[in-house]
């Protein structure tokens, strides 16, 4: 993001919270809401009519409704603590290929026994449905991730790659889902504004 916590990677993208810029706590985040509460009204007036893909509003309601019709399944709550546990137990501080590939075979079974079994009597339970399905789908990404990062660097440790990887300084991994799968590219992390940037750094 910028200096107005505007994506540098994708037009009309704010991101705020207590991890946007890299420093956590809830002074980011009340930082960044202002900030942004302050600047985007201009972007957001000036924008075009967006073009909506009505097929996939459609799709999206579905996934989002469909606990509603499971009348005995799993609480949405029990999916989400699975997968918190699988990304604690196998995505740890310290990773390695063997706890990677079993949480990443862990979250498989997860996502296609429990998915489709989880239940929601009302808007509270399908909220808690969603967010159990973000929750896996953030998981998944951050371990594809994982695999692909074979490197030791400041808080990011590898057992099995104990050494800096040269071809990944001034490198960022940018990670999404699209049609159900991750997906990762490796990208140049962009230039600092030269009044940012600390001389000789």
């Amino acid at each position: 993001v910028d200096e107005q916590f505007k994506s540098t990677n994708m037009e009309g993208l704010w991101a705020i919270g207590d991890g946007s810029v890299g420093a956590h706590g809830c002074g980011c985040a009340a930082v960044g809401g202002i900030v942004v509460g302050d600047s985007m009204n201009k972007d957001v007036s000036d924008a075009p009519e967006p073009d909506i893909d009505e097929d996939q509003v459609m799709r999206q309601k579905e996934t989002a409704l469909a606990p509603l019709s499971v009348s005995a399944g799993t609480e949405p709550i029990e999916v989400e603590v699975a997968a918190r546990y699988i990304c604690r137990r196998y995505v740890g501080m310290v990773k390695n290929e063997g706890r990677l590939r079993e949480g990443q075979r862990r979250l498989g079974t997860l996502k296609r026994e429990f998915i489709p079994q989880m239940a929601a009597r009302d808007p509270h339970g399908l909220m808690r449905a969603v967010e159990a399905r973000n929750i896996m789908d953030l998981t998944e990404v951050h371990i594809a991730a994982c695999l692909e990062r074979k490197e030791t660097r400041g808080q990011y440790m590898r057992a099995d790659y104990t050494e800096i990887n040269p071809t990944r300084t001034n490198m960022s991994t940018y990670q999404w889902m699209e049609n159900g799968e991750p997906r990762l590219e490796i990208r140049e992390v962009p230039e600092l504004k030269p009044e940012y940037a600390r001389e000789g750094s």
